[in-house]
């Protein structure tokens, strides 16, 4: 229910994945992270109305404040990035992708609902 709410669709084989909701009175996050391969990674854009194409070298979406939220460490490596923004009350995505490993990229992706008062 989770991955439909914020249309987080994780592909079929990625592993490990780890997940973390926080919700506020007027906003929720999903944080979820996996890794996946090259097939996964394409997937996975296409589906939530992207491409890899979209992905800027060098950026990281995701802010400090959020990624301390979690416990990740997004500094080094080869990352690239991407935003995408809705509509209220469909969510908004900060996703941030690790190329270290050829063939083996690292997702990470917030997802943003927020709620009208």
């Amino acid at each position: 229910m989770q991955q439909r709410i914020y249309n987080v669709p994780v592909p079929t084989g990625a592993t490990p994945v780890y997940y973390y909701e926080s919700n506020a009175w007027h906003r929720s996050s999903l944080y979820v992270q996996f890794r996946t391969n090259d097939w996964g990674l394409d997937h996975y854009l296409k589906w939530i109305g992207t491409s890899r194409d979209a992905l800027k070298d060098g950026e990281i979406t995701i802010t400090g404040t959020q990624a301390a939220k979690v416990g990740w460490d997004l500094s080094g490596g080869q990352w690239a990035g991407t935003s995408l923004k809705a509509e209220d009350p469909h969510p908004s995505q900060n996703i941030t992708v690790n190329f270290d490993e050829p063939g083996q990229p690292v997702v990470y992706v917030v997802s943003t609902v927020r709620f009208e008062r």
